[in-house]
């Protein structure tokens, strides 16, 4: 009767043969638990009945679905900088098929720019951009075995976005923009946002860089301007800009408008003008106001003269 024997690697594990009723030899054998290490292991089944002929053998390659049991980001930025792009690596080992790794911006997934994977490691590649709104979220490699329902594991970090400021102008919230009138105070608020915080903020008039001044009236604080007792020349375009490590930002602009008196602008203003009976001559008068509608009286010797 023939032998049989199971040998692995190399090695016999298991000769406790069986002869049956219908006169065949068999060998059940039994290996119980197998292991991670046992991926790959080469069962081989030999029979031999004689010394003169080669045992015949059939072998059998043991292959396991296993979970991957380490997941890296390499290199986790600090920070980043919006606009700007960042390559970021995700490195999974000892999983079988080698892990399918997906990248994940909170709950939304990001499609990868590189992909491999061998003897059980895969690699992925993900090139991101950076937005202001991805400031706080977290960025995240998962990796998982298609053939093994929730063994994912995961690494991720926090995203840190820094950005130039973001910067709004406007006039306070407690001035009416159409009654302001020679002598008022007026001020203005700035909403800067921004990562890092601001190192400066400037103030502009008429694209002319202010300076705090408090015996003209020019007084600014953290993020607000305030001009005392305007006069006509605070009239125009004010805007406000912020500095910090990633750049400049520059705000809306907001236009002043301030409501003043006539303001004569004739060369003819206290002259003399001769000319001979019944001749006619025609004089003009130019004024400066705001509202720029005005209304007209003229005066001969003290006395109201219909033009």
């Amino acid at each position: 009767a023939p032998k049989v024997t199971w040998w692995i690697d190399g090695s016999l594990y298991d000769s406790t043969d069986e002869m049956t009723r219908l006169g065949r030899t068999l060998n059940h054998m039994v290996y119980p638990s197998l292991t991670r290490e046992d991926l790959f292991k080469v069962f081989t089944c030999q029979a031999s009945n004689t010394n003169r002929t080669l045992p015949a053998s059939r072998k059998v390659k043991v292959i396991l679905n296993l979970k991957p049991t380490v997941v890296t980001i390499l290199e986790k930025p600090t920070y980043v900088s919006a606009g700007r792009e960042i390559r970021v690596l995700c490195k999974s080992t000892d999983g079988y098929p080698p892990p399918k790794l997906t990248w994940w911006l909170g709950s939304k997934m990001l499609k990868s720019n590189e992909e491999s994977a061998s003897d059980g490691v895969s690699e992925s590649v993900l090139l991101y951009e950076p937005t202001i709104e991805d400031d706080g979220r977290y960025l995240t490699c998962r990796a998982e075995n298609a053939a093994m329902r929730n063994v994912a594991i995961e690494d991720q970090f926090k995203i840190q976005v820094q950005y130039s400021p973001q910067v709004s102008l406007r006039l306070g919230r407690t001035l009416d923009p159409d009654n302001i009138r020679t002598g008022h105070d007026v001020y203005f608020e700035c909403d800067v946002k921004s990562n890092p915080k601001p190192i400066r903020l400037e103030w502009l008039h008429n694209g002319r860089l202010l300076e705090q001044d408090t015996s003209r009236g020019i007084i600014m604080s953290t993020q607000s301007l305030v001009l005392q007792h305007v006069e006509v020349e605070d009239v125009g375009e004010y805007t406000c800009r912020a500095i910090n490590s990633e750049g400049i930002g520059e705000s809306n602009p907001v236009q002043l408008k301030i409501m003043y008196a006539p303001i004569c602008q004739s060369q003819l203003v206290d002259q003399l003008i001769g000319v001979t009976p019944e001749e006619s001559i025609s004089i003009n008068c130019r004024v400066d106001a705001y509202p720029a509608a005005v209304t007209f009286s003229w005066f001969f010797n003290n006395t109201e003269h219909q033009g």
